[in-house]
């Protein structure tokens, strides 16, 4: 069984699943992808910014804790070296001036980390006692600002730093009853140790916090001074400087996203500042992070998409199987037809899907249809062919029947010494309508005839079997051609139901004085072709009498013509001078004129045969119209005697 035209269907049915799956499923993929894409995006930037949200709050609250314990250690300082100034000057109030030098000292050993000067405010601000411990730009320094103490007259503190680059906390208070003013001095060294320390304790916790954060896959997180640029806390991966400086600028610009090409690849930066602090929280997200998810869900959606299509290709198979795989039964059953013998039941019906409500069942009871179709017209083919066989053996019959009832020329005609004769009729049909004959009436008279009835086939031809009887059986001693042509008329009229006719040429050629006298019903008049050079020509063009079997009384005429030696007379039927033409037209009197002229001087044996040939060349091809008769009667003698 070939199943070829089934497999076509199913694998165009499977590729036509698999194309619905793909046109619907991309679009999705692509749909999902692009809003995975946007998910992420979005995620990524809540994300970040939370985190940097959380990074800045736990930052900003351990820089104010650092800010308050500072400023806890400076007032706690500046509270106990105002007291410390305050008893001084409350001690040194009472010592006379030549002590105080001494008093000094004393109290500077009791402080050994913050010197004491004393500043007499007469009418000018001039160091005193304790002066010689103090450097003298410090001194300078500390002498400008004890004048503005003394201005204000009540306890003041000033930072000031010494040449070296140390701090020191100065704090002036005013003899109540005495110009003096003392200074006492205490370096911050130690408070700025201790908060120094403060602020190493909670950048170590800063750092742990940040190390501690829950980052985006491959992030990191970066604080920089928002001027200097340098790190409070850094990663593996230290920033590129150009990165600092776009982040810096990105700063002073209010963004708080900005993309950052290095030579690793795009990185997606989320930056702020830190409250009340110089620093700049950055966190970075290379392009890799962010697109590997992506990918890994695309990957993902082709793994679920190839499941989806085995899947459609198993449910397509099966689907294609049921649907198309009697198919291959229907082209079996087609192919089979060539070698079906349709003259027996058919062999195929059963292995036809004839139950299936579909298409597929449709064809089939087609096909099961058209094999009884098939059978029945093969049926009345056979029949109808035997009928034909029957029919032509028939018409074969009756065209040898016919062609019997029409003379042969016999060795005293054919070699008789006083004229040449030629006959030929071509019927248009196996049997036809036309007829010559010619038999002696007498010694030395013989009668020649030609005719043509109207139709063709075998109405025409037994109505001219009628026609030839009746000539042969009135013709024997007659009188004149016109009255065998009015017996004959009077014969076939009275016994004519299908009203048929028959045009004649009948004439009675004397063999001793070349007479030949004829008559015509409805018949054209013969051709002369003359024995000298004078042209060729009708005898009297169309005969006026009536058709034979139409009317009874009907008269005939006769009419006589003298042969001389090489004369011709040239009869035919309308088959030669009405053949038609492909372009239009009819080979007609002049076209058989021409003929005649041209070939004139042949045997008429030849002569009807080349006619003949003219009038079939005229015709280009198409086929015979009308049955084909010539008859040709030539007096010897002359110089185309044959």
């Amino acid at each position: 069984m070939d199943k070829n035209a089934g497999t076509t269907l199913r694998t165009k049915l499977i590729f036509f699943i698999y194309l619905i799956l793909t046109v619907a499923m991309l679009p999705l993929m692509a749909h999902d992808l692009f809003l995975a894409q946007q998910d992420a995006r979005e995620l990524l930037s809540n994300m970040a910014r939370a985190t940097l949200t959380a990074a800045r709050e736990h930052i900003a609250q351990h820089f104010r804790q650092t800010i308050a314990i500072e400023a806890g250690i400076i007032l706690s300082t500046k509270r106990e070296m105002r007291r410390a100034a305050m008893v001084a000057a409350q001690t040194l109030s009472f010592v006379p001036p030549e002590h105080l030098a001494k008093a000094i000292a004393d109290i500077a050993g009791q402080h050994s980390s913050s010197p004491i000067i004393l500043f007499h405010t007469g009418r000018d601000v001039v160091p005193g006692p304790g002066a010689e411990k103090a450097e003298p730009a410090l001194l300078a320094t500390l002498t400008e600002r004890a004048r503005s103490a003394v201005i204000l007259g009540e306890p003041d503190d000033v930072a000031v730093t010494d040449s070296s680059g140390r701090d020191h906390l100065a704090c002036f208070v005013p003899f109540k009853d005495a110009p003096w003013l003392i200074c006492a001095l205490y370096p911050l060294d130690e408070a700025t140790d201790f908060a120094r320390l403060v602020k190493e304790t909670h950048r170590e916790g800063i750092n742990a916090y940040l190390n501690a954060l829950s980052i985006y896959p491959a992030g990191n997180i970066y604080v920089i001074h928002e001027r200097t640029l340098e790190d409070f806390h850094t990663e593996k991966t230290p920033l590129e400087p150009s990165s600092r400086f776009l982040i810096q600028q990105a700063v002073q610009s209010d963004l708080d996203y900005v993309e950052i090409p290095t030579s690793g690849g795009k990185l997606h930066c989320f930056v702020t500042t830190v409250p009340g602090a110089p620093w700049i929280i950055a966190l970075t997200i290379p392009q890799s992070a962010v697109t590997q998810p992506h990918w890994r869900m695309m990957t993902r959606q082709l793994a679920m998409f190839a499941g989806i299509a085995v899947l459609a290709f198993a449910v397509a198979f099966r689907l294609a199987a049921a649907q198309f795989g009697p198919l291959g039964e229907i082209i079996a059953c087609v192919r089979s037809f060539p070698h079906q013998d349709f003259t027996k039941p058919l062999a195929f019906g059963d292995s036809l899907p004839l139950k299936r409500n579909d298409e597929i069942g449709v064809l089939a009871r087609a096909l099961m249809e058209m094999g009884r179709m098939l059978q029945e017209t093969l049926d009345g083919m056979l029949k109808a062919t035997a009928a034909k066989e029957r029919m032509e053996s028939e018409l074969d019959m009756a065209r040898r029947i016919q062609e019997g009832l029409l003379p042969a020329l016999t060795p005293d005609i054919a070699d008789h010494p006083a004229f040449e004769l030629s006959a030929s009729v071509t019927p248009a049909k196996v049997v036809g309508g036309d007829l010559y004959d010619f038999f002696f009436v007498s010694e030395t008279k013989l009668c020649i005839a030609l005719g043509d009835v109207s139709g063709k086939g075998v109405p025409a031809a037994l109505f001219m079997s009628s026609a030839v009887t009746l000539l042969r059986g009135l013709a024997r001693g007659m009188e004149s051609p016109a009255a065998v042509l009015s017996a004959i008329n009077r014969e076939l009229a009275a016994r004519n139901p299908e009203n048929m006719f028959v045009t004649l040429a009948i004439g009675l050629y004397d063999t001793e004085s070349a007479l030949f006298t004829y008559s015509l019903a409805g018949h054209p008049a013969p051709v002369l072709v003359p024995g000298s050079d004078a042209p060729c020509r009708m005898l009297g063009g169309f005969s006026p009498d009536l058709v034979a079997g139409v009317m009874e009384d009907a008269c005939y005429h006769d009419h006589a013509f003298k042969l001389e030696p090489g004369d011709a007379l040239f009869f035919f039927t309308d088959g030669i001078s009405e053949a038609p033409s492909a372009q239009g037209g009819f080979f007609g009197m002049e076209g058989i004129l021409a003929g005649l002229e041209s070939l004139r001087t042949k045997p008429l044996g030849e002569l009807c045969q080349g006619m003949l040939k003219l009038a079939e060349d005229f015709g280009q091809g198409l086929p015979q119209a009308d049955d084909a008769t010539m008859l040709a009667l030539r007096r010897k003698g002359g110089p185309h005697a044959g």
